[in-house]
């Protein structure tokens, strides 16, 4: 959800920090007082189109900053790590933007400076602003199938149709790439064989090189190796006092010992012990140091051994075990360039069964897809009819693509038909439908989808035009619905509608030094009342005016 959002200099906006609330707000005050600028501001914020002309007059640059809660948006959090752009904490995303007054601009998400095309794609979906036809995403008939597919509650086999689809694909870019090699098989052919035979000459052995290092670390110093043995062997065993002689000793004496205190046995066993193990460690150093000699033309053999093991890796892979796996793939290879026809018909055929697999899953989804059509029609529909709209026709289709054109969602395109006025044939909605017209049509759609989207902040601006009475009230009730799920700020003009909000905003504009100003105030008690009553019919005294204000916030 949006926590915060502070503007700096754009339009009459010298500075206002606003904190949000998860719910309903509303942000109300007198036309022309900059309610809309805010909502540009944050449009921009998002990397919404903003030009120069949009910086106050007389400041070099316009500052917005957005901070959002995204500890819910999995989607966006996989987004920014993906591009690297994580903040100090993962659950919140910081956008900042400056525009300049002369056109040039800066972007950073969690302080990271950024471009405007990555801030799009990382806050796409996030924030669904109805009302601008520029940032509208009914406007845009992808979105068309993301709706009608949330309505349709296949999400299962939309994860099934991605999947199907990428193997489809990798399929089809095996065969295409040994088709592309065709022509040069015979040169690759006559390159494997060569990889391959500079690499079997040396036939390399997995773990050699370790054991080739230890080897040549021996016979480099041989000579201390055979000393050091000897020389430890004769303090363990042959000379005169060595430590053999100091334990059989001590055995001796301790035998005496027992004699008298038959309790220090237990000690004489390990004694033993310790006397048999420096014997045959004495032993063994003897025969290490026996057999142990320096061999310079080992040495030299070794060396030649490692050098071209070493040359391999550095020629066809950065460890051994790469070399040996490159030379597994080649050998692989050139079985099915020896057999190119073979091949070619194994790929084919993986090709066409993936294909097979995958139309079956997107006819599947078209099936369900029209099945759902009606369902969302006329759930749609039912909502239109309680906000004046009753009359308007909202119709789904479904088309498949032409040829059976294959996509990751399917093989449909999903458009929306409509029509406010009765008699008029229903045209494409991206076509038609006015910016009242479609924020009423999101905020119904939202109503009958509520919960199953990525958005987290929805704008309504204009949903309230030309409507009043009961039409707003249920725009109000409806969009109280929308906010139990996603945060909802709405624009209004309407008293029933700004009733039923959780938190309320009044905008106002002021002059002082000469400038015009935007101002943002918290309502809360009297001072909402009374924001209501002027609402109703702009008297803010009328003490029946703000008895139905307050009869409103009761009903809220």
């Amino acid at each position: 959800m949006l926590q915060t959002l502070s503007i700096r200099n754009f339009a009459i906006i010298d500075r206002i920090d606003l904190d949000f609330s998860s719910g309903f707000t509303v942000l109300t005050g007198e036309t022309g007082s900059g309610k809309s600028i805010v909502i540009d501001a944050l449009a921009a914020v998002l990397g919404g189109r903003v030009g120069g002309d949009q910086v106050r007059a007389g400041s070099e640059s316009a500052n917005i900053e957005a901070i959002f809660d995204i500890s819910k948006h999995t989607a966006i959090q996989e987004r920014i790590a993906a591009r690297d752009l994580q903040g100090d904490d993962a659950d919140c995303l910081l956008i900042r933007r400056v525009v300049g007054a002369k056109g040039k601009g800066r972007v950073s998400i969690n302080d990271h400076v950024s471009t405007l095309g990555t801030l799009q794609e990382i806050v796409g979906g996030l924030v669904e602003i109805c009302g601008q036809h520029e940032h509208h995403s009914l406007l845009m008939e992808d979105r068309h199938r993301v709706l009608l597919d949330a309505a349709a509650s296949h999400g299962e086999m939309l994860v099934h149709m991605r999947e199907a689809y990428t193997a489809w694909r990798a399929a089809e870019s095996a065969y295409e790439a040994f088709n592309s090699r065709a022509h040069d098989v015979s040169t690759r052919r006559e390159m494997i064989h060569l990889v391959l035979a500079d690499i079997d000459r040396v036939a390399p052995v997995l773990g050699e090189m370790d054991a080739l290092d230890a080897e040549r670390g021996r016979l480099a110093h041989a000579d201390k190796l055979k000393r050091g043995a000897s020389v430890i062997e004769s303090l363990l065993y042959g000379d005169d006092g060595a430590i053999y002689d100091v334990l059989a000793r001590a055995e001796s004496e301790l035998n005496a010992l027992v004699e008298i205190d038959a309790e220090l046995g237990v000690y004489l066993g390990s004694l033993q012990s310790v006397s048999r193990e420096v014997e045959e460690i004495a032993r063994a150093l003897a025969r290490y140091a026996h057999v142990t000699e320096s061999d310079p033309n080992r040495l030299e053999a070794l060396e030649l051994r490692t050098g071209e093991l070493r040359r391999l890796c550095r020629k066809y892979g950065g460890e051994l075990h790469d070399v040996i796996a490159k030379r597994e793939t080649l050998a692989d290879e050139l079985r099915d360039l020896e057999q190119p026809e073979a091949r070619r018909e194994v790929l084919d055929t993986e090709r066409q069964m993936a294909r097979v697999h995958a139309e079956g899953i997107a006819r599947g989804l078209s099936r369900s897809r029209r099945g759902a059509c009606k369902k969302l029609d006329t759930l749609v529909q039912r909502e239109l009819s309680e906000m004046e709209l009753g009359k308007a026709v909202f119709r789904t289709e479904v088309h498949v693509r032409a040829d059976d054109d294959l996509t990751p969602h399917g093989m449909d395109d999903v458009r929306f038909y409509w029509t406010a006025n009765p008699g008029e044939p229903e045209k494409p909605l991206v076509r038609i439908a006015s910016g009242g017209e479609l924020s009423r049509l999101m905020l119904a759609i939202k109503t009958v989808l509520s919960g199953q989207d990525l958005v987290a902040v929805y704008i309504f601006d204009e949903v309230d035009s030309g409507i009043g009475g009961k039409a707003a009230d249920s725009i109000g009730r409806k969009i109280h619905k929308v906010a139990e799920q996603s945060q909802a700020i709405v624009i209004t003009h309407l008293a029933p509608v700004a009733a039923r909000a959780d938190h309320h905003l009044c905008v106002t504009k002021t002059e002082e030094g000469g400038r015009t100003l935007s101002r943002v105030e918290y309502l809360q008690g009297e001072m909402r009342t009374e924001e209501l009553a002027r609402m109703i019919d702009g008297n803010t005294g009328n003490r029946a005016t703000k008895a139905a204000a307050k009869a409103m916030l009761a009903r809220g």
